[in-house]
């Protein structure tokens, strides 16, 4: 929502002395004598709002009023938004219960093939008490998972950014993958024409130099700190 102070492009708390050099420099960037023929138009339409926002905002009484008028709107704004994400807290519980449904009934057909459906409750009974809480959490993880997708989808949906949490097994993910290139390094050094190779591009090459000695100076930090624990 667009509001006064926008037009103006001054903060709400700004000053009169800051409104005012605000209008000025404004009203001076798109005086209509001042553009193209083409930019006329667009430039009286801006010539009205700059006029109309700076009659408000310079009249203390008048931006008063504006602002009461524009912090109860505001309000109204965020109690809409509040109620819309309510009604969708309870799609999206709906949803949840869905799914947590089908992912029981997924695993109910997967564990138990031989078990007839009107059947699987005492089936299930008939578990141990290990197997029964494995297969509630497993039930229990890929409902959440499914959950969460539904719940990122709708906010992304309405074009907020949701940001992807790391896990732990993003990171070991990548320590592995980092050890892996290690290994095919290592591999290609101790093999004659690609070492040469290696060593050419490691003495030609200053950002890989550099890459090359701060991953061994780590290493060799790693190395150390495990001997002097050794040693006590």
């Amino acid at each position: 929502m667009e509001t006064l102070y926008d037009i103006l492009e001054v903060s709400r708390k700004a000053s009169k002395e800051v409104i005012e050099k605000a209008y000025k420099t404004l009203a001076k960037k798109y005086h209509p004598d001042l553009q193209t023929e083409e930019n006329k138009v667009h430039a009286e339409a801006m010539m009205k709002k700059i006029n109309d926002a700076y009659e408000i905002l310079s009249d203390d009484e008048k931006r008063s009023k504006y602002d009461r008028e524009l912090e109860e709107k505001e309000e109204q704004e965020r109690n809409n938004l509040n109620n819309n994400v309510n009604m969708n807290n309870v799609t999206s519980n709906n949803e949840y219960y869905n799914a947590y449904t089908q992912k029981n009934n997924e695993y109910s057909e997967r564990n138990n093939k031989n078990i007839d459906e009107n059947d699987w409750r005492e089936q299930f009974s008939k578990l141990s008490k290990k197997q029964q809480e494995k297969l509630i959490k497993n039930i229990q993880k890929e409902a959440s998972a499914e959950y969460r997708k539904l719940y990122v989808d709708y906010f992304r949906s309405l074009g907020f950014k949701i940001k992807r949490k790391w896990t732990f097994k993003d990171f070991l993910a990548i320590f592995i993958l980092i050890l892996i290139l290690c290994l095919i390094i290592f591999i290609l050094w101790l093999i004659p024409p690609t070492h040469e190779l290696l060593l050419e591009l490691y003495e030609s090459n200053l950002f890989i130099r550099i890459i090359v000695n701060i991953t061994i100076g780590i290493f060799q930090g790693i190395i150390n700190f495990f001997k002097n624990i050794t040693n006590y």
